[in-house]
């Protein structure tokens, strides 16, 4: 089954950006998820709609795969397929990769994987040592561990605007994708539409401070102020005003540390609101502005630049003010607000594990004092 790969994750990214990318590289795909009745709908015709939403012409594509199977109820059926194919894609989001990693080591763990890889495409920043990580975890002897820490496993880019809707057949999206993977660790993927790119910090830094960073931001203040959909959010003067000197910090940051010049960061930035804007793609605002805890981490899309940013002299002040008005909001708009004790504790224990986030607390804490 050298032609076939096996995708796990049948939502929107997955239906929208990958699966599309493998077919049209040529290769037949089997499509692993957990949604029967999504499942159900596409094995009819074992395909479903693409619609490019910006496309001039052949605007509704189909989508052929080769076969959908339950990584519940078909498991074993999953495995034994496994053992054929040599590349594995995702698209489950990260909190759902422990449940690929328990899969493809049963599948994989006294198997030749000489010739294995697996391309997480997740918006995870070095996704490659944390699939890995997932991986050796698993209950194995030290030789299968030996053997499962020779899979191929490359850090990766992916951006695309995907939005499911009430069609389980029919996913929307655009003309604009990236997907990329670490030249150094995979010099060629073999699918000619998921390629090898130098410099990958590089573009994974502009991608996701220029778009995940200012997707994540407008739409939280855009809730609250009872906006629905993400193109309203990115149209909306008020909104981006809100997030602007935010955006303007991470811009001084691509420029003085990642060396990506004025005129290119302007290009991204643009093309990034422009993206957003497009309103033939309703993506509802409470699938973008969800779980703000986990971006708080000091990994993550709002504490990571500011701490490179102070770690390479650029001052932050408005930012830690933009990221005090960023959780005060978000607070008010629970059903049940925390108290302003409750609220930093829970921001001491996301942070305080080292000097950064403990500084980076400390003025968020004075700026949060009058608020709550």
């Amino acid at each position: 089954m050298s032609n076939t790969i096996i995708h796990f994750g049948g939502g929107a990214l997955g239906r929208g950006l990958v699966i599309p990318l493998i077919v049209g590289s040529g290769y037949e795909v089997i499509l692993a998820d957990t949604n029967e009745a999504l499942l159900h709908n596409i094995k009819e015709n074992m395909s479903y709609t693409l619609d490019i939403t910006d496309a001039k012409k052949n605007r509704y594509r189909k989508i052929f795969v080769q076969n959908v199977l339950s990584c519940t109820s078909q498991e074993e059926r999953l495995i034994s397929l496994l053992q054929e194919v040599d590349t594995v894609t995702t698209s489950v989001r990260r909190e759902n990769l422990k449940h690929v990693a328990k899969i493809l080591v049963k599948a994989w763990k006294d198997e030749d994987i000489s010739n294995k890889k697996v391309i997480c495409c997740e918006n995870i920043e070095h996704v490659s040592s944390y699939f890995q990580e997932l991986l050796l975890k698993q209950d194995l002897t030290m030789e299968q561990k030996t053997r499962i820490s020779q899979i191929c496993i490359p850090d990766t880019i992916v951006d695309r605007i995907c939005s499911a809707t009430d069609d389980l057949n029919l996913i929307k999206s655009e003309m604009f994708y990236e997907c990329s993977v670490d030249a150094k660790q995979l010099p060629n993927t073999g699918i000619k539409y998921i390629t090898s790119v130098s410099d990958i910090d590089i573009h994974f830094a502009r991608k996701r401070f220029l778009m995940n960073s200012y997707a994540d931001a407008i739409s939280f203040f855009a809730l609250s102020k009872g906006i629905k959909y993400l193109h309203d959010a990115a149209k909306s003067n008020e909104i981006n005003d809100i997030v602007k000197p935010f955006i303007t910090l991470l811009k001084t940051l691509l420029r003085n540390v990642y060396k990506i010049d004025e005129d290119e960061l302007d290009k991204w930035a643009n093309c990034y609101r422009n993206r957003l804007t497009n309103n033939n793609i309703l993506r509802d605002l409470h699938t973008v502005a969800r779980n703000i805890i986990p971006k708080l981490s000091l990994e993550e899309r709002f504490l990571s630049p500011l701490i490179q940013a102070k770690n390479n002299g650029i001052e932050i002040e408005e930012g830690v003010a933009f990221l005090k008005e960023l959780i005060f909001t978000e607070n008010k708009m629970k059903d049940s607000p925390l108290s302003r004790r409750d609220l930093l504790d829970k921001l001491k224990e996301l942070w305080a594990s080292n000097e950064d986030g403990r500084d980076i607390f400390k003025m968020t804490q004075e700026l949060l004092k009058d608020e709550i």
